[in-house]
């Protein structure tokens, strides 16, 4: 985790204690909790704009590049049993 500095509106800092005087949970994880979550929904909702304009061009999602996921599928065709008998039959 970052340590990064926020100004609030007085307004929403009524809100959030509030929030916290309902929940005993401290000030700190309710503006982490609620902004991990509006961060979710913006990304959620800008990769649907990305797929709306392109969509051929995506191959992964927003989640899959955030998890790091990596196309598996061999690029030719592999043909394991012909390796096979090349190695037994060199013999």
């Amino acid at each position: 985790m970052k340590r990064v500095q926020l100004y609030l509106d007085s307004g929403t800092i009524v809100g959030i204690d509030q929030i916290e005087r309902i929940t005993n949970l401290p000030r700190s994880k309710i503006i982490r909790e609620m902004l991990g979550r509006a961060t979710d929904s913006a990304l959620q909702f800008l990769q649907s704009l990305i797929f709306l304009n392109n969509p051929k061009k995506q191959k992964y999602t927003a989640f899959d590049k955030y998890i790091g996921a990596i196309d598996v599928a061999p690029k030719k065709k592999l043909d394991i049993k012909r390796e096979d008998e090349d190695i037994y039959s060199s013999d």
